[in-house]
């Protein structure tokens, strides 16, 4: 989960359909022309920053560049990119540019406002699901908002699978957070804070998880009444609910761990739970 959040977070997830127009395309509006412009300008920005950031050799040289807000250096581009767009939401040419402020500029106000003509005009475009499934497991202010208008959209089946499994996972990550953010050293602290801004971190901390698990245990049962024989993955809707739903009772941060039994190296039968209260290491191994 870690290693996924992080370039995500930091640099931004790349979009397989933010290219509009093609260059001399004189059936684009004028605007797509101007946002390519504009999308070449923020790539260069950020080979600049990624190459900086690169440059630190310490913690302490990493953690200072997020405190003046090395990755922040973008944002004026993002808000520059929703005004050209804002005219001309509702056309299809939109669609594109909206979904690439959310992926390069997620934690902008840009980003809540694109997510806003998102649900405002392209729930039945699948690029607008596409963008806010990528923000499942890095949950932004916009992401839950914008996922249960597409989970709530008159879409094809398989779509609208889709969207109500990726609402289910984005209420889960947010169960999961407050335990993984616990323990975390001052490092760690300081990317997150630049990835989800320090404001909605500490609302996300502050958030009842209990509660979170009841809505997402409901939502994912809810998705495989109605889509259970749906293909998902290499299994159905169904099969993907089963597991999900054991990880969550059994295998999250601070549930108990469930038994097991074994033979030690001299033969000698035990279970897992003779050890309560004590520190267990397992080493699960395989050879193949």
């Amino acid at each position: 989960m870690w290693c996924s959040w992080l370039p995500l977070l930091l640099a931004g997830a790349a979009v397989g359909q933010d290219s509009p127009a093609q260059p001399g395309d004189k059936s684009q509006p004028a605007y797509v022309a101007e946002f390519k412009k504009l999308k070449a300008e923020t790539e260069k920005l950020q080979k600049v920053i990624n190459k900086e950031y690169a440059a630190a050799k310490t913690d302490q040289e990493r953690e200072a560049l997020l405190a003046k807000g090395l990755f922040d250096k973008s944002a004026p581009l993002a808000a520059r990119a929703i005004a050209l767009v804002r005219p001309h939401a509702a056309d299809k040419e939109a669609v594109p540019v909206l979904a690439w402020i959310l992926n390069y500029h997620s934690k902008t106000p840009s980003a809540s406002e694109a997510a806003r003509l998102l649900a405002e005009h392209h729930l039945k475009d699948p690029q607008t699901l596409d963008a806010a499934s990528r923000f499942t497991q890095s949950p932004m202010p916009w992401t839950e908002k914008l996922l249960q208008a597409v989970a709530g959209a008159d879409l094809p089946r398989e779509r609208k699978a889709r969207a109500e499994l990726a609402l289910a996972e984005c209420v889960k990550t947010k169960v999961e957070l407050p335990a993984l953010m616990k323990n975390l050293d001052s490092a760690m602290t300081r990317t997150l804070e630049a990835g989800f801004g320090k404001e909605y971190l500490a609302e996300l901390q502050a958030a009842d998880p209990a509660q979170l698990e009841e809505r997402a245990t409901g939502l994912y049962a809810q998705a495989a009444v109605k889509f259970g024989s749906e293909k998902y993955g290499s299994g159905t809707v169904a099969d993907y609910v089963e597991r999900v739903l054991f990880e969550m009772k059994h295998l999250r941060i601070g549930k108990p761990a469930p038994d097991i039994e074994g033979e030690d190296i001299d033969g000698s039968k035990f279970k897992l739970s003779d050890y309560r209260g004590k520190v267990v290491v397992l080493d699960f191994w395989g050879n193949w």
